[in-house]
Formats: C-alpha cells, structure tokens, sequence
C-alpha cells in the first residue's frame, strides 16, 4: 500500500470499529493469589489476514503519527468490554492498557481520559492500568510527569513495559509514579544462555522490591525459564507459558480456572502438562 492508503486503511478500520482487542493473563504464582492482570492487545484480523504482522501495524500507526488517536480507541474498547463484563454479571478483572508516550505527554489526554472515564461512569479507576511502551524516546518528559501524576490521582495504576530495551533507563526504578515494571521477552529469551541475564535477574527483583516497584516477568514460554524465576522469587508472570491472548469470552472461563488450580509449585507443572483445559488456552 502507498503512505496514503495505508492511513485510509487504519482510519476506516477505526471508524468500523474492525480493530479489537484480546486479553493475555498477568498470573500470579503467590499463595491464595489469582490472576494479576489481564493485558488488553491490539487484534485486527483483517491486516492479519493481509500479512501483517502486529508489530507492523503498531509501527504503521507510530509512523503515521496515530497514537494519541488509537490508544485513545483502545482505551474505549477496554471500558466497552468491562461494562460489558459487568453488565451480565461476570467479574471485572484489572486491565493493562498500553500507551504510547507521546499519548501520555498530549495536553489533550488528560481531559480526553476524564471524558471517557465520565462517560463510562460504572468502571472504576483502580480496575485500570497504564503501560508505558519504551521502544520509542520519551519526548517532553515534564509534561509526561504532570500527566501521570494526574493519572494516579484518578486511581489508575502504571506500568513500565518492555523495561530493559529501547529507550528504557533505570530513572523509572526510582520514579514515584511507577508502580511495576514488565522485563522485556528479549530479556526472558536468554535465561537458558547467558550466565549474564541469570545473574542481573536474580538479583535485580530484591532492587525494585527496595524500590517499591513490582515485577512482571514478560515472555515467559517454558519450563526452564518458569523454574528459574520462580527460584529467584519472581511471582508475576506472563507468556505463552501460561496462556495465548484469549477472546473476551474466555477470559472469565481462564480466570475460573485459575482461581481453581494449587498454587504449590510443586504441582503447578504437572497441572501445565497434563490439564486439558490449559492446554486449550495455550494452542
């Protein structure tokens, strides 16, 4: 497609609302503890079908200067599927939404997310969390500061994703409005390779914990980096692992599910391997 074509394709997609989302779990491995968070992702099945890849797409909007506008658009499509979710009864879990941040830093985000959170009046703030992207600069990082001060004054929790690649630094490990960080999957990858990331890993968790930060260990897909997370007592993950993004329908059903698992790691593995119920949520 030609520069113009593609911004009429993601504007007409917007505009039919042919963009959705679905919701990769957050789990927690912590005693009597449930589902952390659910991440809602971008999921466009026409661009996929065209060849796209997601990571294409964000990268088509970031280039065509949308994301104010298409984080404003995943936003309402998160409030839309909560008041859903309340309205036939089923629990509303936390939900992770990514912003760019050049949303972030836009004078008109603040008033837009007070807009939405008005006209959806029924959501609470605290079921809502924000997360930061680092693969792009952070430009105009005062204003970034004033707005997410005012997005903690609402309630909303912040997250740090990708934390460790792009243009992260560690300034956030010590930035009061940060509430978590999510280590990048590139970082997860190298577990079972480099003595390197073993060593950071094990000891980075005991700093953030000093620091008040929590921790999610993203891009988790399989037994040998679980095991040697949880050894080093990270109990926050996210991955294939445990779950492929799901449909909104599956996502009460996952988190039933969860809630009725044993916790004790020592049982956590065989629940993996032998539950066919899990195993539809990984295929």
């Amino acid at each position: 497609m030609t520069y113009r074509q593609t911004l009429l394709y993601i504007l007409s997609a917007m505009n039919k609302q042919d963009i959705g989302v679905r919701f990769q779990p957050i789990v927690s491995t912590f005693q009597n503890q449930t589902i952390w968070s659910y991440e809602a992702l971008m999921w466009w099945p026409d661009a996929i079908d065209k060849g796209y890849h997601t990571e294409q797409i964000i990268e088509l909007i970031e280039a065509h200067q949308l994301t104010f506008d298409f984080d404003l658009y995943i936003f309402e499509c998160v409030l839309k599927q909560l008041t859903h979710w309340q309205l036939t009864g089923q629990s509303t879990p936390r939900i992770s939404i990514n912003l760019c941040p050049d949303s972030i830093a836009n004078s008109n985000f603040i008033p837009a997310a007070h807009r939405l959170l008005a006209q959806y009046a029924n959501i609470q703030p605290q079921w809502l969390s924000f997360e930061l992207t680092e693969r792009v600069s952070w430009r105009n990082y005062q204003i970034m500061q004033h707005n997410l001060t005012a997005v903690k004054n609402l309630g909303i929790r912040i997250g740090i994703d990708d934390f460790m690649t792009g243009y992260a630094n560690f300034s956030t490990l010590i930035d009061d409005t940060v509430d978590y960080l999510k280590i990048d999957r590139s970082v997860i990858a190298q577990i079972e390779n480099s003595e390197n990331t073993r060593i950071f890993l094990s000891g980075f968790l005991e700093l953030a914990k000093r620091l008040g930060k929590a921790v999610v260990a993203e891009g988790v897909e399989n037994n040998q980096q679980f095991n040697f997370l949880q050894q080093c007592g990270y109990r926050k993950y996210q991955g294939y692992y445990f779950a492929k993004p799901l449909l909104a329908d599956e996502v009460w059903e996952f988190t039933h599910f969860w809630d009725q698992q044993d916790h004790d790691l020592s049982l956590l593995n065989q629940v993996h391997l032998h539950s066919n119920v899990m195993q539809g949520y990984l295929n």
